[in-house]
């Protein structure tokens, strides 16, 4: 009976002490993980960056996540509309979305023309509320921060912490310790096309390396893999506010600049049972952020259904339609330069 007593006992006491390690480690690892990806995202900006000729005059800036990334050819959309084309997304658009709101922001000049696609208008991603600014390669970047801060007496000290019900184990902590540690270099250069360089941009924990060409695309998500539909949300409005008030911050400030921002929802994949639903999810996000800032999406077309358009997720697309997913931009642009359809 003591014996079981003692056992019980000394299994409270592992949990009171592991849980809470595990928690500080995991908070630890995550920060370590988002400050690593971050830096890396950073690094490969600063490559692009020196691909920008900046003999140019007006110019049309693709931002987003890896969706805008995945999703358009800007040399296409460039021989369409007579203009220089860029395309700013950035790999990880959870890694506090207004990462990819000030790459943009910081590049752009007055009479640019500026088109943001972001998954985080069809779920719920805004910025971390405890990030903290950092200088990295290309500017200022938002390193997300997990844990609590405390005001002592001796000064602020900042906590490492994840949510008691979000890894309990340290074993899943040095699992992904393991997954973020890249086993290759971050970024790669490599033999491009037509004289123009790739880089090869690897993010700790991200599932593979994603080739970016000297315009910005991603262009080898290639092969479908069997991605799975965006599960609808049903409080969408609810959950996208904080992103869609970054958002109509972000078209003030740079209209007072005397540049043009468009919004262009993202196309994914859904299933089309939902199909009724995300529309008039749709014409809401819509209306919120004021219709006329939105490029009227190609609904049947943006919310799809056939998962053989996609590559490794919901929001990439393959690459042989790009092109075809970069039509609305083409006539939304050549409308603003008053320019007939060619």
């Amino acid at each position: 009976m003591r014996a079981s007593k003692a056992s019980k006992l000394a299994l409270w006491l592992f949990i009171a002490i592991a849980v809470p390690i595990s928690c500080l480690v995991k908070g630890w690892l995550n920060e370590a993980s988002d400050r690593a990806s971050v830096t890396a995202l950073a690094s490969s900006r600063a490559t692009l960056d020196q691909r920008m000729n900046p003999e140019d005059g007006r110019r049309v800036l693709i931002g987003g996540g890896s969706n805008a990334l995945s999703s358009f050819d800007s040399a296409y959309i460039s021989r369409q509309i007579g203009l220089p084309v860029y395309n700013l997304g950035v790999l990880g658009e959870g890694l506090d979305v207004r990462n990819m709101f000030a790459v943009v922001e910081a590049r752009a000049r007055p009479g640019d023309i500026v088109v943001i696609s972001a998954l985080s208008f069809l779920n719920h991603r805004d910025q971390t509320a405890n990030a903290t600014l950092t200088k990295l390669a290309g500017g200022d970047w938002y390193l997300p921060l997990h844990g609590i801060d405390l005001s002592l007496p001796q000064g602020s000290f900042h906590i490492p912490l994840m949510s008691l019900f979000d890894e309990l184990t340290l074993l899943n902590s040095l699992k992904t310790y393991a997954q973020w540690q890249p086993a290759a270099p971050q970024i790669e250069s490599l033999e491009g096309f037509d004289g123009a360089e790739d880089h090869a941009l690897h993010l700790p924990g991200y599932h593979r390396s994603v080739v970016i060409n000297d315009r910005g695309d991603w262009i080898d998500c290639t092969q479908t893999s069997n991605a799975k539909p965006l599960e609808f949300d049903p409080k969408l409005l609810e959950h996208s506010r904080g992103f869609t008030e970054l958002a109509d911050d972000f078209e003030r400030r740079l209209n007072q600049r005397g540049v043009k921002v468009l919004f262009t929802l993202p196309t994914v994949l859904i299933h089309e049972k939902d199909r009724s639903r995300w529309e008039a999810q749709v014409a809401a996000v819509m209306k919120r952020l004021g219709s006329a800032s939105f490029i009227r999406p190609s609904q049947s077309w943006q919310l799809s259904s056939d998962a053989g358009q996609f590559c490794d997720t919901n929001a990439h697309m393959l690459r042989a339609n790009a092109s075809l997913n970069s039509e609305p931009i083409v006539s939304a642009v050549q409308l603003l330069l008053g320019v007939a359809s060619r």
